[in-house]
């Protein structure tokens, strides 16, 4: 669902990174943006935001404290709350820090996700696995929604880490 829109003008190397003020527009009105007119006389990005209301809710269903150092989930700490990611999302990306000694069994970990979301559920699924320096692993695996989203029967998508001494 729409929800705002924010405008950044290109800085002087050329990145977009200075805000500028659509104050007084209402979040539902529509606006038209002439370039060339001030202040839109200069390059400018225009960006709208979304709320989450129709999202799909990423949970981790069984994962023991013990054996993960941290799970991230499109970018957000995974603190035992379900993240939002919207349906229209094209991938989702988690990462799994094990901690030393400990490995997430790639094999059960697919099987688990085509057994409740179907065969294409991992169609696309990105998968890569770092041992780090200090004995951990770093596992970072992407998910494709489109081939998610039509198994989904609610907008409840759990995850299940199959963790094991390594």
């Amino acid at each position: 669902t729409f929800d705002h829109w924010e405008i950044f003008y290109s800085d002087d190397e050329g990145q977009f990174t200075t805000p500028g003020s659509l104050a007084g527009i209402e979040e539902d009105a529509t606006i038209n943006i002439y370039y060339g007119n001030s202040p839109f006389n200069q390059p400018f990005r225009l960006v709208a935001y979304f709320t989450d209301d129709d999202a799909v809710e990423i949970d981790i269903a069984n994962f023991d404290e013990d054996m993960i150092e941290s799970i991230t989930i499109r970018g957000t700490a995974y603190e035992g709350e379900a993240i939002k990611t919207p349906f229209n999302s094209t991938s989702v990306t988690f990462v799994v820090i094990t901690k030393e000694g400990y490995a997430i069994n790639e094999e059960e970990f697919l099987s688990y996700i085509q057994r409740l979301y179907g065969e294409n559920s991992t169609s696309g699924l990105g998968f890569t696995s770092t041992q780090n320096a200090d004995g951990s692993t770093t596992y970072q695996f992407t998910l494709n929604m489109r081939y998610l989203e039509n198994s989904l029967t609610t907008n409840q998508f759990a995850v299940n880490l199959y963790v094991e001494e390594d």
